[in-house]
């Protein structure tokens, strides 16, 4: 880890950096990383159409990688956890699709179906 954590130093312009190699086939890692996306603090400020707005920016980034011998097998561990992915479980109320949009946006859908009837 002392060659990993100074070559990637080396790349970001850094005499070294922390690397860490962690389990993802749990949910720890999670915190480990979205920690250098943005901070839980600075997060909670947030409005929520902004939220929505970076959790829609960042859907399907990739904000870290395998390598060695993990590499070689992503192909497979890929598969295998489409395979292994539970379905989606429809809320409470049966509906299986949601919309994400400000109370403003909200209130003039709601008022333009009025209008529309």
């Amino acid at each position: 880890m002392a060659d990993v954590s100074v070559t990637w130093g080396k790349l970001v312009s850094q005499e070294f950096a922390i690397c860490k190699v962690k389990d993802v086939r749990g949910k720890e890692y999670l915190d480990e990383i979205c920690k250098y996306v943005v901070e839980g603090s600075e997060l909670a400020k947030w409005e929520p159409e902004h939220i929505n707005q970076f959790v829609r920016a960042v859907y399907r980034n990739r904000f870290f990688f395998s390598f060695g011998s993990l590499f070689k097998l992503a192909p497979l561990l890929r598969a295998e956890m489409e395979m292994n992915k539970p379905e989606a479980a429809p809320c409470d109320c049966g509906c299986d699709e949601f919309y994400y949009e400000s109370l403003q946006a909200a209130e003039v859908r709601e008022i333009m179906k009025e209008c529309n009837r």
